[in-house]
């Protein structure tokens, strides 16, 4: 994604689709305290594919030490050298000139890491929390919390403070098919004794086969719950603690997450769709969305 690094310090800049510049604390991304800065310097753009900056402030802005002219707009290749003043004393290189991306920053490391609609960090083998993407809201999972965040949502992770920011583009659409139109078909193929779970989800008379996998037990219990709720409407059927869950399964609640993140990692080869939307949680609770279940003992 767009960064700058500093040129006099080990800091970097992670540019958001806008990005201000400037020293006005309350409204710049990125904050300058040169004598000749203005409140609002510049503005990084991306556009059709390139990022662009133009020019706001009094005593302008320089790429590679030449002058924009205020008001117009400039497009930035990788490397180009970028300052708010002449002497170059504040000045950044372009280092990555790609499109935004949703990322954590650590601010006083001035670290980052990119995230994808999945993601369990700090990583699967010491999971510590979740992030992922459900359309176009952005949820953040720990133990029984689970809650929408938005741009700025912050989280200690590893003893660090960590931010948020999604990076939405303007014209980012979903790319989904008419999947999310039509409820899918879930057939578990259970053995005798239960040991081993088969899953295959059948969506708009496709079918994907999941194998059978350890957390496929763990969709079996929420799958039998859903049909043990078939009174209920549906925006009460099928919710289960997580307490409760967890003593059925017989795991504590990070082996839990570890699961509920590998079966949705695997749905996301077949279908991006409904790797984010099959479980559905709120704080202590969670479903499976409204679906048929074919459950095949033998």
């Amino acid at each position: 994604m767009g960064t700058f690094n500093s040129v006099h310090s080990n800091t970097s800049i992670y540019l958001k689709p806008v990005h201000i510049v400037g020293r006005d604390a309350n409204a710049a991304d990125t904050l300058i305290s040169h004598p000749g800065s203005s409140r609002l310097h510049c503005v990084m753009r991306w556009q059709s594919g390139h990022w662009f900056v133009t020019d706001e402030s009094k005593n302008g802005c320089f790429i590679n030490g030449k002058r924009i002219e205020k008001g117009h707009s400039l497009c930035l290749n990788k490397g180009d050298v970028f300052s708010t003043c002449k002497d170059n004393s504040v000045a950044w290189v372009l280092e990555d000139d790609s499109e935004p991306r949703p990322i954590l920053v650590h601010k006083e490391s001035s670290t980052s890491i990119e995230l994808d609609e999945l993601n369990i960090l700090p990583s699967e083998e010491q999971p510590d929390c979740q992030i992922i993407k459900q359309g176009q809201q952005w949820f953040f999972e720990k133990d029984n919390e689970h809650q929408e965040i938005k741009e700025g949502f912050s989280f200690i992770m590893d003893g660090k403070l960590w931010h948020f920011y999604p990076n939405f583009l303007l014209q980012e659409t979903e790319l989904f098919s008419d999947q999310e139109q039509e409820i899918p078909q879930i057939i578990f193929d259970v053995s005798r004794n239960e040991e081993h779970v088969g899953v295959v989800l059948r969506v708009q008379n496709e079918e994907f086969n999941l194998g059978r996998k350890i957390y496929h037990y763990l969709m079996l219990e929420l799958a039998r719950h859903r049909l043990e709720d078939k009174d209920a409407k549906e925006s009460d059927r099928g919710w289960l603690s997580n307490d409760l869950m967890l003593h059925t399964l017989g795991i504590d609640m990070n082996n839990f997450n570890i699961q509920i993140y590998r079966a949705r990692k695997a749905l996301k080869e077949f279908s991006p769709y409904w790797s984010q939307h099959l479980f559905e949680r709120r704080r202590g609770e969670i479903r499976l969305h409204e679906c048929l279940i074919d459950i095949r003992k033998g």
